[in-house]
């Protein structure tokens, strides 16, 4: 047998070669085991019954800590020799041998050394502390406390000085004995660790990185003199768990415990260990301002004789700060409100409260000041922090606030974690005169930044934490009563530098009622990077481990995680354990990585399809925030700018890939600092990113790319992604889908009848909605619509009909996959973002008089009646050809303008058409145009001007009417060619007055569409056309007379077949010819095209200029200057309209068992958080990937976070969960005659046959013709991954393996996958849907490659159940070969002979003898007979 790394170049071509026979592989068993019954009897769907360990808590704690007293009772008994615990000692819980380290011990370090770095830096014998801080008097005492005990807690007020001076103290402490000391100093959060060694290091006048230093997850300032470093608490963990020992530092300070993040609660648990068996030398000192230091006290109590660790208190020195509560304010208030511990929420009379407080501000602090009550203000306003939830009370406070500061003088700062980072800033500045500072944060102003001039604090008691959705396990940002030591934290940020007031929001009864501590983060989030980090010790069982925790979590949480992991193939599945697994090389990969694990699985996705750079860059993206700007009320300019970096990839991951290489580029090749170039900063801004944050990125990148290679995973610059392609974005969608299985959503359906009702037979790819208008009156407001859509397009009509508005944009946009309108979706996203749409109407008498007027002077005669739709629009001076009428049914065309194949332009052939051409290039190039006169400063969109347009070297006008207006541009479209430019405006020249035909003369160009066809799956998996199939439709229509056979004209566009004739009289149809060269697939036509052509094909049975006429009538048109008139008088109501709607707007439902009964919404910044199913008229749908998933307030609504729509192929959704699950069962139909459907998921419990993980299996119905040969290529792309993942150790190593074919072959083998034609197919759905273990192991087939490969699985390959539908006779034919083989003696040694029946092969006749007189094979001739006898 060989072993993985001596696999051979043929070996892996014969895999991915189809052409080859199918060999068997000898792999581990699936999901299914090959064991279990079929029963295809009628059954409702199965209750997955609830495993025991999902409903239990914590009781597994007391076990675990049971089994360790009694192991220390047999110590003290004298089963253990050694009294004193050493470093090599042993605990009996678990097998600590496995920590023994490599880091040097202290006693071990040079002592000249130390002496060498105290003389450097401590230059002044003698040390003076600020005696300002009130920690200095306790000097002393925290010394003489670390001498005798080895865990020493600190409990301070906010500004008492503990976190800069007790490092400080002791580092002075051993300076002054010669002694070494190494101080590790945990902060949580990044910011935090560097401004505090900042700030030492300027205390000190040391430089930053020399003696005290900091380091972070992608920044470090140490060197090899540092002897305090403070970090963040992962980085601590991270040294902790590689070392598995921490005796490389003599103290070890643990800073914000209070906050109880996994992190710091992981930290305290391995410190503990750490204490007891390898680093009993090292000193821990635990600080914070607001904690239960007696519950820390007793967790670090001393195992010798039990007694807590000490608690050294110390008192503030800060100015008094009063406490205030609502009822103290209910003069300033119009009601109390109810107040409820089972409904936090922030009820709106309490934002009028806040504003008349302020007033209350101006008014103490004039009496302070001394100032007289007839001024306005005192001459110092103290600022004011504001405590709010979440970013939707931030808004809505900031609205009414600013509502009222035309008369307060209000500088409101919002402060939110996706504010941008210059935003942030301003709190940190001085108020400008006479302006009162007022921030409105979360509880992100706690403890990560103090404002220093913050005076008053306005506290709503209220915050959001992350937890574990029990019903679901996803996280949701739940609104809750903040704790008492939440609310302490916000009263210190008053009184820092005056005497301060907070104002608590809620009666002091109830401030008593609320929690005294925040539920740790350990009982209420996933466990997974937790976990990992056990695996990483590889000690004991997760929950052994987590069972030592401060507060453990629930047993429940850890199934969880394992599960979770073992979906992310970190862990392999482990029979009858379901609270552990064996680390995959998948999983320590995760491990080195500093990312979730999704993150890290798309990382070593990207690295099996050769686009490691790109799924790093999208990983680091994603596991920071976001560096996209959303500025505050600018979120719909921030929503444009995001959508234009995706690039029509609709994906929020490309959209962060393109936006960084961009950045990246310029950055490299220094055109930020060119010399009259665009400054790094105002790019940026402009670009709406956040420079900080994507240089964070950046770090972060490298920071993973050396990570990456000390596990030996390196990507090949020769198949870096430099560009857009198509094959290059698909199998980064790919990688994505992988990436994040099994979060995958699929489009609703739409009727196509109610679209076009809804939209009032408008065009839904450029039209959106409102409603709530004035009945009858609403053309009237046509201007202030207009402005009111100015932000998603200038170039609109507008038509409307009783209360309702029909908004379309006329834009001649380049139609892409999507089709739909760029401002409908900038349209749409209004409504999203809660863009208010309000009216000041007029004076009904007024409006009446007014509409009358305009109705009667475009009605014509009294007797007429006047429409009830009516047009509002630019009414430009140029007609349109006509277009094809009903009766027409073929016609002669010239092709002027190719866009792609499914959409040109033409004109008609005919001698008129060519004698209006010929009059309009004479008339306007006269004199070569030398006497045209150049456009007016402000021309106007939809009007008719002239531009230049050079063909031959020779440049000759043409009419043009402008489509938009950028600055000194303008985008021009030419009437009679169809192509589109963008050219200055100084190029623009008017028409002659002289030349009125000019004016007169219709538009020559219409607009076309290929009928019933589309881009082929099978050349572009995008949904646009390939380069191929426009090239060959260039070809074939260039400068040819075509016909054109009329199929329907909607929407002012032409749908035809094209037929072109040879001059050999050969007839070519260019639609059909498409479809058979594979450029293009059949395709239904749209509800509207298929009414028209209905219409068009019974045109003779009645008279069709009645019907003409009959729907010309319908409509009046107005122009924008009609429509307006200034002398109406406003009333001053307002009236609120509904919409923008749009009818194509869908929705997606999940996959999985949990998801599927779920509503769904993606998140808002997302580039999907407006999608369109602009081809309704399919019967199948697009997917879309989500990186990750949370629950909203209601539990029933999930929120789908940095979606990727995949491309619209069908089946596709198939095939991606195919490919990505760990576990499937294939389906069969009851004749087992063909594949119909599959079982994704973890596959199910051997000894109880239940699901393991039922919540996210997916029962799949193929809509799709799956074959044999499509599931071996889907298994040739998990070999794949097999091959390249196969690793015992914690870095790759292939030996001479031909790494680089096998990534190519996967990449190919995937896109071969996608691209192959596949008939649809009405889906059947398994009866007993859910249930796993269903098929009998003798029909299931081997998998290939028997014997080739000792390699391990990663995504263990597929093993399909054989079908009856073989080809029968063939089959005879071939067990009678065999058999006759046996009977004659052949000698066949040294000879492969394959039983297809069962896909085995053998090297000798006696083997074969053996093996066709098998119980195996025996079996499955005996099905084979029976199937074949219920055939015939």
């Amino acid at each position: 047998m060989t072993t993985s790394n001596q696999i051979t170049l043929g070996h892996i071509n014969d895999f991915f070669s189809l052409d080859a026979d199918i060999q068997p592989l000898n792999v581990a068993p699936t999901a299914t085991g090959g064991a279990g019954l079929i029963d295809y009897t009628e059954e409702s769907f199965p209750v997955t019954s609830v495993p025991d360990w999902r409903e239990s808590r914590t009781e597994y704690v007391k076990r675990v800590l049971d089994k360790d007293k009694i192991l220390e009772e047999r110590k003290h008994l004298g089963s253990i020799n050694d009294s004193v615990l050493t470093i090599n000692t042993i605990d009996d819980v678990e097998d600590y041998s496995t920590f023994h380290g490599s880091t040097v011990a202290i006693n071990a370090l040079d002592d000249e050394d130390t002496q060498n770095i105290y003389s450097t830096y401590f230059q002044n014998s003698s040390r003076i502390y600020d005696p300002d801080l009130a920690i200095t008097s306790y000097r002393e005492e925290i010394l003489q406390l670390l001498e005798i005990n080895p865990v020493v807690i600190i409990q301070g007020p906010t500004g008492c000085g503990k976190t800069t001076q007790v490092p400080q103290y002791i580092l002075d402490y051993y300076q002054s004995k010669g002694s070494y000391c190494n101080i590790a100093v945990t902060q949580p959060r990044k910011i935090a660790a560097m401004s505090i060694a900042r700030r030492v290091c300027q205390e000190r006048k040391w430089q930053l990185g020399s003696i005290v230093g900091y380091q972070v997850a992608i920044d470090s300032r140490i060197s090899s003199d540092t002897r305090l470093n403070y970090m963040t608490t992962g980085v601590l963990l991270e040294k902790l768990v590689n070392s598995k020992r921490m005796d490389m530092y003599t103290h070890v300070i643990i800073d914000e415990v209070h906050e109880r993040n996994q992190e710091v609660d992981f930290a305290l648990l391995l410190v503990k260990k750490f204490l007891k068996i390898n680093s009993q030398r090292v000193k821990v000192i635990l600080m914070s301002a607001t904690f239960d230091s007696s519950e820390f006290a007793q967790y670090f109590s001393s195992p010798s004789h039990g007694n807590p660790a000490p608690v050294l208190e110390v008192m503030g020195k800060s100015k008094d700060v009063t406490e205030h509560y609502l009822l103290e304010l209910k003069t300033l208030l119009k009601r109390i409100p109810e107040f409820d511990m089972s409904d936090p929420h922030i009820d709106s009379c309490l934002y009028d409260g806040v504003l008349n407080l302020m007033c209350v501000f101006d008014r103490i602090e004039k009496v302070e000041q001394r100032i007289p009550a007839d001024k306005d203000y005192a001459p110092s306003r103290g600022a004011v922090l504001i405590f709010l939830p979440g970013l939707e009370e931030i808004c809505e406070l900031s609205n009414k606030l600013q509502a009222a500061s035309v008369n307060k003088n209000f500088w409101i700062i919002p402060l939110h974690s996706s504010i941008t980072m210059e935003e942030q800033t301003k709190v940190f500045r001085s108020a400008p005169p006479d302006m009162r500072k007022v921030i409105l944060s979360t509880n992100i102003a706690e403890s990560s930044i103090t404002v220093p001039d913050v005076k008053y604090v306005i506290d709503f008691c209220l915050t959001k934490s992350l937890i574990t959705d029990p019903m679901s396990n996803y996280t949701c940002l739940q609104l809750e009563w903040a704790s008492k030591a939440n609310c302490i934290q916000r009263k210190g940020r008053a009184g820092r530098v005056d005497i301060g007031k907070v104002y608590r929001m809620v009666p002091l009864q109830f401030y008593h009622r609320l929690p005294e501590y925040s539920i740790p983060e350990m009982k209420r989030c996933p466990l997974t990077k937790t976990i990992l980090q056990v695996k990483k010790l590889n000690v004991c069982e997760p929950q052994d481990m987590l069972a030592y925790a401060l507060d453990p979590p629930d047993l429940s949480d850890i199934g969880y995680a394992i599960l979770q992991l073992k979906e992310a193939l970190a862990l392999t599945v482990k029979k009858n354990n379901p609270f552990d697994g064996d680390l995959t090389f998948i999983g320590r990969v995760m491990a080195h990585l500093p990312l979730d694990v999704k993150l890290s699985k798309l990382i070593i996705f990207g690295y099996v399809f050769h686009c490691l750079e790109e799924c790093i860059i999208i990983a680091a993206s994603l596991s920071l925030q976001s560096f996209f700007a959303r500025p505050f009320q600018k979120t719909l300019d921030a929503y444009k700018s995001r959508r234009a970096w995706a690039d029509n990839t609709f994906s929020d991951c490309l959209s962060y890939l393109n936006a960084y290489r961009t950045w990246k580029r310029l950055a490299d090749q220094g055109h930020f600092h060119r010399p009259g170039g665009l400054p790094e900063p105002r790019w940026a801004k402009l670009n709406f990113i956040q420079l900080k944050r994507i240089k964070e990125v950046n770090l972060l990148v490298k920071d993973i790319k050396a990570r990456l290679r000390r596990l030996n995973i390196h990507s090949d610059a020769r198949f870096r992604f430099l560009n857009n392609e198509e094959p290059n974005i698909i199998i980064l969608k790919m990688v994505i889908a992988g990436a994040f299985f099994p979060y995958y959503y699929i489009q609703e359906s739409l009727d196509e009848k109610t679209v076009q009702r809804s939209i009032n037979e408008n065009d839904p790819l450029s039209t959106v909605s409102v409603s709530g208008l004035p009945p009858k009156h609403g053309i009237l407001y046509a201007t202030a619509l207009k402005e009111m859509f100015a932000c998603c397009s200038e170039n609109i009509s507008i038509e409307f009909e009783e209360s309702r508005a029909y908004v379309r944009f006329l834009s001649n946009y380049v139609k892409n996959a999507s089709l739909v309108h760029p401002a409908v979706y900038m349209a749409v996203k209004m409504r999203k973002l809660r863009i208010p749409l309000e009216l000041s109407v007029f004076s009904p008498q007024e409006a009446e008089r007014k509409t009358n007027q305009l109705l009667s002077s475009k009605s014509g005669p009294s007797n007429m009646l006047v429409s009830n739709r009516i047009t509002v629009s630019e009414m430009s001076v140029l007609k349109r050809i006509q277009l094809p009428p009903l009766e027409m049914s073929i016609t002669q065309i010239f092709i002027t303008q190719v866009n792609n194949c499914g959409h040109f332009w033409a004109r008609y052939v005919t001698s008129e058409i060519t004698n209006l051409q010929n009059f309009l290039e004479t008339t306007i190039n006269k004199d070569k145009g030398r006497n045209l006169k150049h456009v007016t400063p402000h021309p106007k969109t939809n009007q008719l001007y002239l531009a230049p347009f050079s063909q031959n070297g020779q440049k000759s006008y043409y009419r043009v009417q402008i489509q938009e207006l950028q600055l000194s541009e303008a985008t021009v479209f030419f009437v009679d060619y169809g192509n589109a430019i963008c050219i200055p405006i100084s190029d623009l020249r008017e028409i002659p007055e002289s030349t009125p035909d000019v004016v007169k003369t219709p538009a020559l160009a219409f607009e076309c569409h290929l009928a019933e066809i589309k881009p082929s799956s099978c050349k572009s998996t995008s949904g646009n056309w390939s380069h191929q199939a426009i090239q060959w439709f260039k070809t074939e229509v260039s400068g040819q007379t075509l016909y054109a056979k009329i199929y329907s004209v909607i929407q002012g566009t032409v749908r035809m077949e094209l037929i072109k004739q040879a001059h050999d009289g050969t007839i070519l149809n260019i639609n059909q010819q498409l479809i058979k060269l594979e450029f293009a697939e059949p395709a239904e036509e749209s509800f509207a095209s298929k009414q028209n052509h209905e219409l068009r094909s019974n045109a003779k049975d009645y008279s069709s200029s009645s019907i003409i006429s009959e729907s010309s009538s319908r409509d009046l048109e107005l122009s924008w200057n009609e429509a307006e008139d200034e002398n109406i008088k406003k009333t001053g109501r307002t009236v609120k309209l509904h919409g923008p709607f749009n009818p194509l707007e869908v929705s997606y439902s999940g996959l999985t068992h949990l998801d599927r009964i779920k509503c769904t919404k993606v998140e808002r910044d997302s580039v999907n958080s407006v999608s369109f199913n602009s081809e309704p008229q399919d019967s199948y749908y697009s997917m879309l990937i989500a990186a990750s998933v949370g629950v909203g307030q209601n539990n029933m609504e999930l929120i789908l976070r940095n979606t990727t729509l995949l491309p619209k192929i069908r089946g596709l959704p198939t095939l991606i969960c195919l490919l990505f699950t760990p576990y499937a069962e294939i389906r069969t139909n009851k004749d087992r005659t063909a594949y119909t459907g599959a079982l994704c998921g973890l596959g199910f419990d051997p000894v109880t046959g239940e699901s393991i993980y039922p919540d996210h299996d997916i029962e799949l119905a193929f809509d799709i013709e799956i074959t044999l040969d499509d599931i071996r290529e889907i298994n040739a792309i998990r070999m794949g991954f097999n091959l390249l993942l196969n690793s015992e150790n914690d870095s790759l190593q292939y030996g001479t393996n031909p790494v680089s074919l096998i990534h190519e072959n996967t990449r190919k083998t995937i896109i071969q996958l996608l691209q192959k034609k596949r008939a649809p197919k009405e889906p059947i759905y398994f009866t007993k849907s859910g249930r796993w273990n269903q098929i009998l192991p003798e029909l299931l087939l081997e998998a290939s490659v028997e014997n080739r490969a000792d390699c391990i699985e990663v995504l263990p390959l597929h093993k399909p159940s054989s079908l009856a539908s073989f080809e029968l006779d063939s089959m005879s034919q071939h067990l009678k070969e065999l058999y006759n083989m046996v009977d004659c003696g052949t000698s066949t040694d040294l000879q492969v002979i394959r039983c297809k029946l069962c896909s085995i092969d053998v090297t000798s006749t006696r083997e074969l003898v053996k093996h066709l007189d098998s119980d195996k094979h025996q079996t499955k001739e005996n099905f084979f007979r029976v199937g074949r006898k219920i055939k015939k």
